[in-house]
């Protein structure tokens, strides 16, 4: 079967440390990759689709990007994440690797 792919935004690698939550569960993650519309992340915990999350990410230079987004997929140790709202952290992560910045 061929799978078509769904993705509406150029991705760029997201070298963050992650951490979700849902309110009342944290749990680490690796980034990677993020667009203006989304981000993917391997972890060991994965919430149902249409899960509302937060996300706070470490990122390299020490600075941390927070963003709501809701669980779009979750399969194997990969989420695929919609976002609903990022901090002006992401926003400037995104804006350096020159995402445009429509969801």
């Amino acid at each position: 079967m061929v799978q078509r792919e769904m993705r509406e935004h150029e991705r760029v690698t997201l070298d963050a440390t992650v951490f979700v939550s849902d309110g009342c569960i944290e749990t680490p993650a690796v980034g990677l990759d993020a667009s203006p519309g989304g981000v993917g992340l391997r972890t060991a915990f994965l919430w149902e689709p249409g899960t509302r999350v937060s996300l706070r990410m470490r990122l390299p230079n020490a600075t941390t990007a927070v963003a709501l987004a809701v669980v779009q997929r979750a399969e194997g140790d990969v989420m695929g994440l919609r976002l609903l709202a990022g901090g002006p952290a992401f926003t400037r992560l995104l804006r350096r690797q020159h995402l445009p910045l429509s969801a």
